[in-house]
């Protein structure tokens, strides 16, 4: 309010005749009305102002408040013995019967991949954690490429990680064939599958077929196992032949899983 709270007293103005027990606080304070003056109590007195960012620290004389937006995505209480007094609930310690110290936690499901998304996306599309993403990998058969679908989807389904099958039941095929071979790539990027793998025309030439990484965080150099990647930090591609394609994902993705 820009003045300290003890000055109010001193700004109020009977309003009405002598016999009205109504008072009127000046503009300064948004004409707040009151009934009567000992209803104002003043629990704290001091100057307020509303928190900003480059404020100066009010434990230092060198920190600066910075401001940053945050998503909650979970909390943590200390309860202490409230609920223990009641219950009676005691613990021994140190040859003492105490009340038991409570707390609790909660943490947000929905909000978390609330947060993923809005961390993880851009107007590129969604880019789902390997962790908590629907699928781990979208196979996209084109150019007649899906008489062969079955065998690189056994191929992806059986690489292992530590002799887990990580990618068992977390590959999808798209197999809608009424659709152009760019509406089914927009549509894995859309929907933020962090592996795809296309079987274009390279793939009837050599057996190669493009992989697509598109995985929060990661960082890649310009060769994985022996295979050159391309990227801009934001989605790598490569063109590996569907022999070593397992050894391929296991590198990229090392410490994903």
């Amino acid at each position: 309010m820009g003045e300290e709270v003890t000055d109010l007293r001193r700004r109020i103005a009977l309003a009405g005749s002598s016999g009205a027990h109504k008072y009127l606080v000046d503009s300064a304070v948004n004409g707040l009305e009151i009934d009567r003056i000992e209803d104002i109590k003043v629990a704290q007195v001091g100057d307020w102002h509303t928190a900003q960012s480059g404020d100066a620290c009010t434990k230092c004389s060198t920190g600066t408040l910075e401001s940053q937006t945050a998503i909650e995505v979970g909390h943590i209480f200390y309860l202490g013995d409230k609920y223990s007094d009641a219950l009676d609930l005691l613990v021994q310690h140190d040859g003492k019967w105490l009340p038991v110290q409570m707390g609790c936690y909660g943490i947000g499901v929905s909000r978390v991949l609330q947060a993923a998304a809005e961390c993880s996306s851009s107007s590129r599309g969604l880019r789902w954690p390997v962790s908590i993403a629907p699928y781990l990998a979208t196979l996209v058969p084109l150019n007649g490429n899906m008489e062969h679908a079955t065998s690189v989807f056994a191929t992806l389904s059986n690489i292992c990680v530590d002799n887990v099958r990580v990618f068992a039941d977390n590959v999808i095929v798209d197999d809608r064939s009424y659709l152009s071979p760019g509406f089914k790539l927009n549509d894995a990027q859309l929907l933020g599958i962090p592996i795809t793998v296309v079987l274009g025309q390279k793939f009837k030439q050599s057996g190669h077929v493009e992989v697509q990484l598109r995985v929060p965080r990661l960082e890649l150099g310009t060769c994985v196992a022996g295979v050159d990647v391309t990227g801009d930090g934001y989605e790598y591609k490569a063109f590996v032949h569907v022999d070593r394609l397992a050894e391929f994902l296991v590198c990229a993705l090392e410490g994903q899983f």
